[in-house]
């Protein structure tokens, strides 16, 4: 963490880009793991003939809590990856 953080504050153009990667991981990736909630709550997704969408369902604040710290974790991980590369 340091190096990423010592990496980010000497150049800004690094910051921008961890910035933005950023933020479209993380929104994208909240969706998506709402909808693999949803889906795994509702058991579809087994090839069991379920055609229809499952409605989306907002998960209790322990599975909510547990979603964003994965998600986090990922979302820096990404961004430090895509600033690292870019510079």
């Amino acid at each position: 963490m340091y190096l990423l953080y010592r990496n980010l504050r000497s150049q800004s153009k690094s910051w921008h880009v961890f910035l933005a990667s950023f933020l479209v991981f993380s929104g994208l990736n909240l969706l998506e793991n709402l909808v693999h909630y949803s889906i795994g709550r509702e058991g579809g997704g087994g090839g069991g003939g379920h055609d229809m969408v499952p409605a989306l369902h907002l998960p209790d604040i322990l599975d909510m809590t547990r979603i964003l710290g994965v998600m986090f974790v990922f979302a820096v991980v990404n961004a430090a990856f895509m600033s690292f590369l870019v510079t």
